[in-house]
């Protein structure tokens, strides 16, 4: 092997560790030595693109993944990853093409899927486990800046505020509590001084490792919420007497199975707690985000059907999206 090569492959792996890692600019820097050296390299240009995406420099990041694709057509995964950035640049028409792209190598891709149907209006009744994962485990490095910084999220606030009002002076004490979708755990830091033992499950296994560090899970669970209520992991509480999910539910459309298992995995008064944003009308719908929305009645329904208690939904604004505010409702409903 010559030393051109040594290093461009050398190169190419300090990107892919720096992309790993979050560190995007050193990864976009490792991955333009490595095509200074190879300039028709695909690989080099996928880590390139991937970073730039990252970085959100969507223009270059779209040439790139273009150019690698024309040389190496086949890998499935690129094409959704050239989709999303298409529609940051506002190009609907040629985000379709790529996720469909990227269907025709693997049918079950999730993660195109999901953006497919949120792009052409298609709403389904739960966003698939993959896609959740996936962009939670690329997103969790940067995920408590972006949220506070740039997001303006207030859920963790909406939540303690709420939690003090059903409370009232001194807190009383919940022994058990679990953290549905819990992320990096800032809602559940939020809420620590409710909670006695608090568990936290989320399909993101990074996010769930920075989570780890906040020291307020004693038990973390790689799972969906759904999936977990339904049957609890090894190491999991069987009931709890709280239960909260901060921005999660945005994620799940049709919500009966979730109250339900909610409902089953409550002691009898405990109380469950979330937030979701607020759909213009009808059920649900899975908006252009990829996020879902719902109507209050629908909650409201849901909940009683599964057995909890007429409750209450206060409109919020979680956070907010481009220049604007999203119009959001925070539940809190107590089992029978």
């Amino acid at each position: 092997m010559s030393g051109a090569v040594e290093d461009m492959n050398a190169l190419i792996a300090e990107g892919a560790a720096a992309n790993q890692t979050g560190d995007f600019e050193s990864a976009a820097a490792a991955y333009r030595q490595a095509l200074r050296l190879a300039p028709e390299n695909s690989q080099a240009m996928f880590g390139l693109a991937a970073a730039l995406r990252a970085l959100g420099d969507y223009q270059e990041a779209e040439r790139f993944y273009s150019r690698a694709l024309a040389i190496d057509p086949a890998p499935a995964e690129p094409y959704w990853e050239l989709g999303y950035t298409r529609e940051m640049l506002g190009d609907n028409q040629g985000a379709a093409a790529a996720y469909e792209q990227c269907l025709a190598r693997d049918a079950g891709h999730g993660v195109a899927q999901h953006l497919l149907d949120a792009l052409t209006g298609t709403t389904t009744d739960a966003a698939p486990n993959d896609y959740v994962a996936a962009l939670f485990d690329d997103y969790a490095e940067d995920f408590e800046r972006s949220m506070t910084e740039d997001l303006h999220y207030s859920v963790p606030a909406s939540m303690a505020g709420k939690m003090a009002a059903i409370c009232g002076a001194p807190p009383p004490h919940f022994r058990r509590c679990l953290d549905l979708g819990a992320g990096t755990g800032l809602t559940g830091a939020a809420i620590a001084a409710f909670a006695g033992d608090m568990h936290g499950v989320d399909l993101s296994a990074e996010m769930l490792e920075l989570a780890k560090e906040s020291g307020v899970y004693s038990q973390t669970f790689v799972a969906g919420m759904t999936e977990f209520l339904a049957k609890p992991m090894a190491g999991a509480h069987q009931h709890y007497d709280l239960m909260i999910s901060g921005d999660a539910l945005v994620y799940v459309g049709d919500l009966a199975t979730l109250f339900a298992g909610a409902h089953l995995r409550l002691n009898p008064g405990g109380w469950f707690l979330f937030t979701v944003e607020l759909a213009d009308a009808g059920d649900f719908t899975l908006q252009s985000t990829g996020r879902y929305a719902h109507g209050p009645e629908y909650l409201r329904k849901s909940a009683a059907a599964a057995g909890f208690e007429p409750g209450s939904l206060d409109p919020i604004t979680p956070r907010r999206d481009a220049d604007h505010d999203i119009h959001g409702l925070l539940g809190a409903f107590r089992r029978l």
